[in-house]
């Protein structure tokens, strides 16, 4: 085939299966611009050797999947008003609406992904076996094997063209694990429920067959290929151990991963080395008549002149010195502007820059709405709202009623009963007051209450200029009790709640870090609002009534949440986390606009600035003087940050980039986001449904189903290879024991939704069949075969409303090939679904008085839309249909990390050391304070991700000792010599990955604890109960703080890890091993179980993987969980307390190592109230 040369490619959003190269739910495809033609090619740079070899594949004409190498700036076009000078190159015609409007914020972005996957296919060389891939994949392994981080003989590198400096790649080292704990919550009728994962082929079609091949009645899981498992070399758990996550078979694929992000605006090379050999020992081989494309010949010269400097070996080893004479091929790419963005929105709020106009459209000013009051009229003689009169505007805790009805609240809220009672009247005990009100934010995603998935940010960053909106922004603030020590104003800690959370989460921690003398302000993300039954908030209300503090139960319960369903309750955090994946992106980032604000707001509480009446007796009072008493209850000069889960997410980027934090402290947050959602069950239906869906399937009806009674979308935990249970036997359906369920499945915000199309008899929907599903406005049509009891399933792309035809043909496989879906001749056809056919006898409750059934019929219901029977068969919901485990939805999500990296906290790490902070009148800021806190077996916000933003901040070093000497510009990643020694010459990383901390998957019972755990050795204050199987498949405690007062026995190292470094990096001039030394001090003084601790100066950044269950968690055991002399949210919320009260400064198991446990029933000297509650 021969090529244009000088064409340029555009990155399409094709619809067949439909995202090929999907940046989201779109598929980049790569098709050739033929405006760009011209008749004479330049000359490149160094000429492709003459011979045989595997050929790089560079086919904009591939169908149904085009394919070049990417990210590649080949698919980008010239834009002086970009940034960069450059805008991704995509064409505007796509359907489902999902992907049309992908493709127009594809079209905005000024460059590709500094986090995003790398990766070129590969044309088998000539005559060889087709069952072997195109690339040696032992030899690439030899070069670059499990942990080695070692440039010099490396077969391919990523090279900044600025800096002459290689990133480093992970290719199978296990950071970046594709295992999932739970891989059947994917909808109905799953031929993958089973697989170890959502992204590759785990089985065997027909061992030893090529896709010329291919039969229809080996395609068991119907999608056109011969598939066979994506594996390499042995393993003790099959599916697990040998998944070849650096290698797509199917494809021939290298896929290289950052480990560390690349810098945002800046030029790449990706150089394919002719160390890069092929099945036939031969090096690879370049498209084209030079080892580059001819567009890229200036950048190719840059990469020239520094492989021709000799001075670089350390790195490049005998390729340095010698140009492109070792280049097999190379392209190169442009990052986008990543974090400049919310730096140039932080600076605007503070009056800077070029979004300068923020600071006076929106005042920084809290505003507190009256507390006390009745509805009634002539309240205010009511002798029970004297006393609330007093301080009007707040929750004084020191009026014993107001406490005990606020405690009722919290108890009923807070999901933990009656038993968590006791717990929090201690918490509660340091607390003075409580305000709750609302300030105004600028919203930069159109208007708040949309109901348009796709709405996103419309800014021009070089101007300051675009749609900018103003919203409410709701908080809740804690204020704690003076004593001699501590006392007004208090350092404030700003928190960030959870995905589908509220301001109101933070009580707990408020508590605690009372307990050390913080106020805490936590305040709603977009989307988000106390998020409790119709029942419970009315009981609040009524609560808060009757102490005479009706207005307060008005401020309580508003928020930023919308009714997204129709049932009339408000839904909170439904639309954060989606395929719609510019909306996520600017969910998350508007976020951290509305933190950056709240700290700007704080920031006003100098002493001298009036604010609000607060007290209600006409006159302003000092900002921040909330009890009236003439000072300011908050200190305004600094704050500290903390959040957990979603929170955690947002608090990483905030903490990093807000001028006025001393110290962050994550908890279960992570850094690259598509690791995440493939992984997660937290955004499984968010997220992963809509990706795969809308899904047109059947599931059999068993005997004892229930009758036909209503809706259900409650998920329940499938006992069976499929996920029966969550779509039949416990899903209510109006079809009769032996017929087949036909539904249609889609999501609900983070829950589970479906729509029961029409029941079939076993002869209309039995074995051998073959089902046809078109979509009549785009004229796609996929295909599958019937199981022996008539199950199928089939995903297909398509907009909400897109008419939809279900055809069912008597013949087995009754086309050519379950991926074209061409009818063979003869074909008969069977049952066909044009409509709804099945209505439901109760209905889901619908708000909406015009959204109801019509009188005399009955309707099929998805959410709050209503289908009478008899109307034509439409989409219920818009997704993207693709195929799980292939290459489609691996390149969705891989590209989907490029239009997510500017909200992704992996990208904002450095600059907690590695990269200087400026204030908005650029100042230099002082380093951070940062304690980051992933949990061991986080199956929602998973590990993994965690330890990746640990290691992108140099929090996790992965380069042996010396490394600082050979690659200076990566010093701060490499081990200290001690801590090598002591962890068996690893690196801590290695230490980790070899414990399959990152992996966290409890089942496959890697790290079974030791003797001391058994189900004998329970303890009766302990109301967590285990098996012999918890022991099995105990996970590894890396940190090992219980030391062994857990009743687990966990494995853990000789010498736990419990990783922290001082947060100023070397001086001028120091010596790199010696700064090294030095700034490990706090760890090495702090050993582990000494008698001695780090008693220095200066703020600390530490990594814990904190350990909680046997099995991992997310979020801890609860607070009423409480095991003898240890209780893990005890800890870690004393702990956290701790290290923000003193700046960062003391992190305790450092400075106290033989008394740190003390933090686990709370019995530290610091701790105040806790043990003799005033």
């Amino acid at each position: 085939m021969s090529f244009n040369l000088r064409s340029k490619v555009t990155l399409a959003l094709p619809r067949w299966s439909t995202l090929c190269a999907a940046l989201l739910p779109v598929a980049v495809v790569v098709a050739s611009g033929a405006g760009c033609f011209v008749d004479t090619a330049p000359a490149g740079l160094r000429e492709t050797p003459p011979g045989p070899g595997a050929r790089v594949v560079f086919d904009p004409t591939r169908r149904p999947i085009p394919e070049v190498p990417l990210p590649n700036d080949i698919a980008t076009f010239p834009d002086p008003t970009s940034r960069t000078g450059r805008r991704v190159n995509v064409s505007l015609y796509g359907k489902p609406s999902i992907e049309q409007n992908a493709r127009v914020g594809l079209t905005e972005m000024e460059g590709f992904g500094t986090y995003m996957p790398i990766w070129a296919a590969f044309q088998k060389p000539e005559g060889a076996d087709a069952r072997v891939a195109a690339l040696d994949l032992d030899a690439l392994r030899r070069r670059m094997p499990r942990g080695d981080y070692e440039f010099p003989d490396d077969p391919v590198y990523v090279i900044n063209l600025k800096t002459g400096v290689p990133i480093f790649l992970d290719m199978g080292s296990g950071n970046f694990p594709s295992t999932m704990p739970q891989p059947f919550l994917y909808g109905a009728s799953d031929p993958h429920s089973r697989a170890s994962n959502i992204l590759l082929e785990t089985r065997e079609e027909g061992a030893g067959l090529m896709q010329a091949d291919y039969r229809l009645e080996l395609d068991i899981d119907f999608d056109g290929v011969i598939d066979h498992p994506n594996t390499y070399g042995q393993g003790i758990k099959p599916g697990y151990d040998d998944l070849l996550t650096w290698y797509e078979r199917e494809t021939d694929t290298l896929i290289m991963r950052p480990l560390i992000p690349m810098e945002e605006k800046t030029e790449y090379a990706v150089v394919l080395t002719d160390r890069l050999i092929g099945s036939d020992g031969r090096p690879v081989r370049s498209p084209f008549p030079f080892v580059h494309h001819p567009q890229q010949r200036d950048p190719v010269g840059r990469l020239r002149d520094i492989l021709t400097d000799k001075s670089r070996a350390n790195y490049y080893g005998d390729l340095a010195g010698t140009g492109l004479d070792h280049v097999a091929f190379t392209w190169t790419f442009t990052t986008q502007p990543t974090q400049e963005d919310l730096l140039l929105l932080r600076d605007g709020l503070f009056g800077k820059g070029p979004f300068a106009k923020l600071a006076t459209d929106f005042p920084p000013k809290l505003d507190v709405p009256r507390a006390a009051g009745r509805s009634t009229p002539g309240w205010e003689s009511d002798p029970g709202c004297k006393k609330r009169l007093e301080t009007p505007n707040i929750l004084n805790l020191q009026d014993p009623e107001v406490y005990n009805f606020l405690l009722d609240v919290i108890v009923k809220a807070g999901g933990e009963g009656e038993a968590a009672r006791g717990f929090l009247k201690k918490a509660l005990s340091s607390m003075s007051h409580v305000v709750v009100g609302t300030y105004d934010t600028p919203y930069f995603q159109g208007d708040p209450a949309t109901p348009d998935e796709d709405a996103r940010f419309h800014l021009d960053f070089r101007n300051g200029t675009g749609d900018i909106r103003r919203d409410k922004g709701h908080f809740w603030l804690w204020i704690p009790k003076a004593t001699e020590k501590v006392k007004q104003p208090f350092k404030t800690v700003v928190f960030g709640h959870g995905y589908g959370g509220s301001s109101a989460d933070v009580f707990a921690f408020a508590g605690f870090f009372g307990q050390q003398g913080m106020a805490t302000i936590s305040i709603d993300y977009p989307q988000h609002r106390v998020n409790l039954p119709s029942e419970q908030l009315k009981l609040i209300g009524e609560i808060l009534g009757g102490a005479c503090l009706t207005p307060l139960a008005e401020s309580v319960l508003k928020g930023r949440a919308y009714d997204r369903d129709g049932d009339g309750l408000y839904d909170s955090g439904w639309w954060y986390w989606t395929p719609h994946l510019f909306r996520t992106r600017d969910n998350v980032r508007q976020s951290i606009v509305d933190l950056f604000n709240i700290s700007r707001i704080i920031g006003t509480f100098d002493g001298k600035t009036r604010g609000d009446d607060y007290s209600g007796d006409g006159v302003a009072d000092l900002a921040g003087d909330f009890d009236g008493n003439g000072t300011p209850d908050l200190a305004g000069e600094v704050v500290s940050t903390m959040g957990v889960s979603m929170g955690g997410i947002t608090t990483m980027i905030s903490g990093a980039l807000d001028h006025r934090v001393d110290a962050v402290a994550p908890v279960v947050g992570g850094g690259g986001l598509t690791d995440i959602a493939p992984r997660s069950f937290g955004v499984s239906q968010s997220v992963m449904q809509k990706t795969v869906s809308p899904l047109v399937f059947s599931v059999p009806v068993i005997a004892g189903s229930p009758p036909s009674v209503g809706y259900s979308d409650t998920p329940v935990t499938p006992p069976s290879p499929f996920d029966d249970a969550l779509y039949t036997e416990r899903d209510v359906t109006a079809c009769k024991p032996g017929q087949r369920s036909v539904r249609m499945h889609g999501a609900n915000g983070y829950r589970y939704a479906y729509v029961e199309v029409a029941c079939l008899n076993p002869e209309e929907d039995g074995p051998d069949m073959t089902v046809l599903v078109t979509n009549l406005v785009t004229r796609e049509t996929k295909c599958t075969g019937t199981l022996a009891d008539g199950r199928f399933r089939v995903g297909i792309a398509a907009s909400k409303g897109d008419r939809l035809d279900v055809q069912f043909y008597n013949t087995p496989h009754a086309i050519n090939s379950y991926k074209a879906c061409e009818l063979k001749p003869g074909a008969v056809a069977g049952r066909r679904v044009q409509s709804f056919e099945q209505g439901m006898e109760v209905y889901r409750r619908n708000a909406d008085p015009e959204k109801q059934c019509p009188e005399g019929t009955t309707c099929a219901q998805f959410l709050d839309d209503l289908y009478p029977v008899g109307t034509p068969l439409v989409a219920v919901q818009t997704g993207l249909g693709l195929h799980r485990n292939s290459p489609d939805l691996r390149r969705f999500i891989a590209l989907g990390q490029a239009v997510l990296d500017p909200a992704d906290p992996i990208n904002y790490a450095a600059f907690y050391r590695r990269r200087p902070l400026y204030s908005p009148d650029g100042t230099l800021v002082p380093r951070k304070g940062l304690l980051n806190i992933p949990h061991i077996g986080d199956t929602f916000v998973n590990t993994s991700t965690g330890l990746a933003f640990g290691r992108a901040a140099g929090l996790i070093p992965f380069l042996p000792p010396g490394a600082e000497k050979r690659y200076p510009e990566y010093a701060e990643f490499a081990t200290p010599t001690v801590l090598h020694e002591s962890w068996g010459k690893k690196t801590a990383n290695q230490v980790l990955v070899d414990n399959f901390v990152p992996e966290g998957i409890n089942f496959l019972a890697r790290t079974p604890a030791g003797p001391k755990c058994s189900p004998e050795g329970r303890k009766s204050g302990c109301p967590y109960l285990w098996s012999e199987r918890t022991c099995r498949e105990t996970l590894f405690d890396p940190d090992f703080l219980s030391e062994g007062i857990m009743p687990w026995d966990q494995q853990h190292p000789t010498i736990p890890l419990r990783l922290a470094r001082l947060a100023e990096g070397p001086a001028p001039g120091e010596d790199s091993s010696v700064a090294l030394e030095r700034s490990y001090q706090p760890r090495i003084q702090g050993e582990p179980f000494s008698k001695r601790g780090w008693s220095g100066e200066g703020k600390l950044q530490a990594h814990l993987t904190y350990f909680t269950l046997p099995e991992g968690s997310h979020g801890g055991e609860g607070i009423s969980i409480y095991c003898e002399k240890w209780a893990n949210f005890y800890y870690e919320a004393a702990l956290i307390g701790r290290f923000l009260s003193t700046g960062g400064r003391d992190l305790h198991y450092l400075t106290n190592p033989s008394g740190h446990t003390c933090l686990g029933d709370l019995s530290c000297d610091f701790i105040r109230f806790w043990n003799d509650p005033q």
